[in-house]
């Protein structure tokens, strides 16, 4: 965000901290582009900064920061800062003892030097390790160690494709994570997008256009089911500003949301482009049982042009990808009702 902006928030530093570890995990130029009149560049945090901020905001969630502390060690190494992170990792009536030290000594320990591999843990679990928690998963925080946290690494792709002779660019995206599919369905459920604090910076609204239709075939002899399957359009209004309010897009999209016992997603395409700033916005997300007990995939896809133009591929992964990753995360078992 410009630097000549009022104060920031708390969830606007927060969201400019996570994009400022992917910029240094990635090891890319802090400077954000010019976007044009209105839109100005604007420097992210520092790394050291960056992570200070993060280990002292309650607003990320424990498995969000173990995934963060984890990158940071394999890209940059062990920091004073990453051993702040590492002890907000700690339950609270750990964190203070003298044996805290200890404790942010075994994090290190069991993370360092070692590949992080898809189908284990940032601790370098399995599954079926979760239901043996190791004396150090005791000591962390219950949001961190009970089954909660997520499976590395995140695959992401960016490439510029061809949708009826626009070139638009296409982002895809596949997460791990424990978590049961029942936890997953709000951050799914496009209602909710706005309904979490840090969400919220960029996902501003989404109403209902009209009323949604129930996908199931009605039964006269049955009273009306709950909307588990529904197709509706909803106007979204996003800020790409973080919540600074100087990039706002407004958007009806038609969606189509399905829940079933092994899976639930939503696809979404462009209606109407209230303030013709997108020519294309299409995609999907959906969470899915995979074959393996206890394992679940999140994927995305989302192939989007807009008018001002589009942002490099090579820069959305590295940094928009894995932060936006991040923050989806921390979002899980945090949806209410948006800020005034």
């Amino acid at each position: 965000m410009p630097e000549d902006l009022e104060e920031q928030t708390e969830p606007q530093r927060v969201a400019q901290a996570v994009l400022g570890v992917a910029a240094a995990v990635a090891d890319r130029d802090r400077r954000m582009p010019d976007m044009g009149e209105g839109r100005p560049a604007y420097d992210l945090p520092a790394l050291d900064e960056a992570l200070n901020q993060l280990a002292s905001t309650e607003l990320l969630s424990g498995p969000a920061k173990a995934q963060v502390f984890s990158e940071v060690l394999h890209s940059h190494g062990r920091r004073p800062e990453l051993e702040r992170l590492a002890a907000s990792l700690v339950k609270p009536e750990l964190a203070y003892t003298e044996d805290s030290g200890g404790i942010v000594e075994e994090i290190f320990a069991l993370t360092e030097m070692q590949p992080l591999t898809p189908g284990r843990d940032v601790f370098h679990r399995r599954p079926a390790d979760l239901l043996q928690p190791s004396p150090l998963m005791n000591k962390l925080r219950d949001d961190v160690s009970d089954f909660l946290i997520e499976f590395e690494p995140v695959d992401c792709g960016a490439s510029v494709v061809s949708i009826e002779n626009t070139l638009a660019l296409s982002i895809e995206t596949t997460g791990y994570t424990v978590r049961p599919l029942a936890e997953l369905v709000d951050i799914v459920d496009p209602h909710n997008w706005p309904n979490c604090v840090l969400q919220h910076l960029f996902f501003r609204s989404m109403t209902e256009m009209g009323g949604l239709a129930d996908l199931l075939i009605p039964d006269d002899s049955q009273p009306p089911p709950p909307l588990n399957n529904w197709r509706g359009t909803l106007r979204e209004v996003v800020d790409w500003s973080f919540g600074a309010g100087w990039l706002p897009f407004t958007t009806d999209l038609d969606f189509v949301f399905f829940r079933r016992p092994e899976r639930v997603g939503c696809t979404y395409d462009l209606a109407l482009s209230v303030d013709h700033q997108i020519t294309v916005d299409q995609g999907y997300l959906l969470a899915e049982e995979l074959g393996t007990p206890g394992l679940r995939w999140v994927r995305t896809l989302k192939q989007v042009h807009f008018a001002i133009g589009n942002l490099p591929p090579e820069l959305v992964c590295p940094i928009w990808g894995r932060a936006v990753q991040i923050l989806s995360w921390a979002c899980i078992g945090h949806i209410h009702p948006p800020p005034p």
